[in-house]
């Protein structure tokens, strides 16, 4: 009875003891735009000339957390630009006869209002839109239970907010949908009731209805959720109950713990440091670091303990160059990819272990290549992402929508294999300002292997750091006529990533007409040709097409 009690809180259908908490079907205001008409009972507002004056707002305010469910009823081809959503702090009963024609810009340039515009591309009239707003100001959207991210940031939560919708443009009719219809109706049994309600009444009326009331249930708002809530709830419950591995040999596995100190603030982690879940009613800002950076070589293994049906999405894994013991986790975002615009190295694939159940085990592989492997559930492993292994680097998870609870089983030491299959000789150009094509010099007689920088002044500290980089220490002995300390990083960059590229094809990965024949500073990836590098190194989002770091600079590269 517990569990159907929390299932009935979360969905907001609790019994005669938890009326307080019952908010009644969201419905239109009768304060809206000039153009816009009602129906009658009051779940649909319908914009009936021209295609502007058609605010409108909700006619009571929403909750923090709670989910606004909608669709677009009626589109039209005649005009351009669609729905227009958002919040506002201002109580459309004051709002009488002021209304603009607009909600974006009129609206949104005064204090209190938060909206923009939905992307064209999600507005079908079979297609249902939800979303809240969390305790951070985020609006969070979901379109056919598929999670869209951050819709709205910077919502002051302080205040009261009501619903705000400008049916523009080509969405003619706006409809706000009620889960808990849906729900009575299949507590009964899927019977339709005998007598009137004030909740909408889904019901098929068109293939249309049939595509919403599928996107209604990939939202799991159906009584199928109940199964899947009792084995959830044990487990979270008792946090420190694990699924038998059944993938690894734990034995093999040497212990690792989650970073003490750096996590996501809607994390919590056990005693034991292994194992860890996030908030029952969160969904977002779940990071997880491990306590040192990672070998080359290395796996570590984790395991999913819990899933939440109700969010969509699944964990994320990552790699930084930061410490995350000197890194202070307020500045963990809500949204992963916001990370990526941050001035150090890091490294993310969402959702990567797409979605994964209870007792899936997945291991993260980081190779001397710069390949990061996954394994799920011993299947064969696949590479997801290509990293920069001359940097230190620390792992991270994201527990992000469904994955709720995971364990961290451990680490192992795979004996890496290099890539390289061919002798390579690669002569750098000193750094200087790229302002055009350089013509091409004279093969060099020096045999395979050699690696020659020009020019610099000598530096012994230098010299010792380059030989003892460890994928230098398995080729030939180094002829070091002169170096420069600024671009030591490439030289170990360009042995680790950019010799494997260079082998593996020839071709410019944008134009795929010229031949490789540069290298990215810092990163030291090769994968252009020095035309398409100068290119891109001149554009104002000038990053890698690998690893997304910064190009700060394009060195011409020969081979022999």
């Amino acid at each position: 009875m517990g569990i159907l009690r929390k299932l009935k809180k979360r969905l907001g259908i609790g019994g005669v003891n938890n009326e307080r908490h019952l908010q009644p079907a969201l419905r239109f205001h009768p304060i809206h735009g000039e153009n816009i008409r009602i129906s009658a009972d009051g779940s649909m507002a319908r914009r009936v000339e021209s295609f502007c004056k058609g605010v409108v707002f909700s006619n009571r305010p929403v909750r923090i957390n709670e989910k606004v469910y909608f669709r677009v009823a009626e589109i039209s081809t005649s005009w351009s630009g669609v729905v227009r959503l958002g919040v506002t702090s201002t109580n459309p009963s004051t709002l009488a006869g002021a209304l603009p024609k607009y909600a974006c810009p009129d609206l949104t340039n005064k204090p209190g209002y938060w909206a923009k515009a939905l992307p064209e591309r999600y507005v079908e009239s079979t297609s249902l839109f939800c979303y809240h707003i969390n305790n951070n100001g985020d609006l969070i959207l979901n379109v056919n239970g598929n999670d869209k991210g951050v819709f709205l940031a910077g919502i002051d939560v302080r205040n009261p907010l009501w619903v705000i919708m400008d049916v523009y443009g080509n969405s003619t009719a706006v409809q706000f949908i009620d889960p808990r219809a849906s729900l009575n109706n299949a507590r009964a049994g899927a019977a339709p009731p005998t007598t009137p309600t004030p909740q909408l009444r889904v019901r098929p009326r068109s293939e249309a209805d049939l595509d919403l009331l599928t996107s209604m249930n990939s939202l799991n708002i159906n009584l199928s959720a109940r199964n899947s809530a009792a084995q959830r709830s044990s487990i979270i419950d008792h946090p420190t109950t694990f699924v038998p591995a059944r993938y690894n040999n734990i034995a093999q596995l040497q212990p690792l713990t989650f970073h003490p100190r750096c996590r996501g603030r809607n994390i919590r982690v056990n005693a034991d440091g292994r194992t860890a879940r996030r908030l029952e009613n969160e969904f977002c800002n779940g990071y997880l670091f491990t306590p040192r950076p990672l070998y080359q070589g290395e796996s570590i293994v984790i395991q999913v303990l819990a899933t939440e049906t109700m969010y969509v999405g699944g964990i994320g894994f990552g790699l930084t160059s930061v410490d995350p013991s000197f890194f202070d986790p307020s500045l963990l975002p809500d949204d992963s990819d916001q990370l990526l615009d941050r001035p150090e190295y890091w490294v993310l694939s969402k959702d990567v272990a797409q979605a994964p159940h209870v007792g899936d085990e997945l291991r993260f592989t980081l190779w001397e290549t710069g390949e990061v492997s996954l394994s799920k559930n011993g299947e064969e492993s696949r590479v997801f992402m290509h990293v920069d292994v001359t940097l230190p680097l620390w792992a991270f998870f994201d527990l992000y929508g469904n994955t709720q609870i995971v364990t961290l089983l451990g680490s192992s030491r795979t004996r890496a294999v290099s890539s390289v299959h061919s002798p390579l000789h690669i002569q750098l150009s000193t750094p200087c300002q790229v302002t055009g094509l350089p013509s091409n010099p004279p093969q060099q007689p020096e045999p395979s292997g050699l690696l020659q920088i020009n020019p610099a002044r000598p530096s012994s500290s230098n010299i010792q750091q380059l030989r003892n980089a460890s994928y230098l220490s398995q080729q030939q002995p180094l002829n070091l006529s002169s170096t420069n300390s600024s671009y030591i990083e490439t030289v170990a960059s360009i042995a680790a990533a950019g010799a494997s590229s260079l082998n593996a094809s020839n071709e410019c990965t944008v134009c795929y007409e010229r031949m490789i024949d540069c290298v990215l500073y810092s990163c030291g990836h090769m994968c252009l040709c020095y035309v398409c590098a100068v290119q891109l190194y001149r554009a104002p989002n000038n990053m890698c097409p690998i690893c997304r770091a910064p190009i700060r600079d394009v060195i011409r590269a020969y081979r022999s």
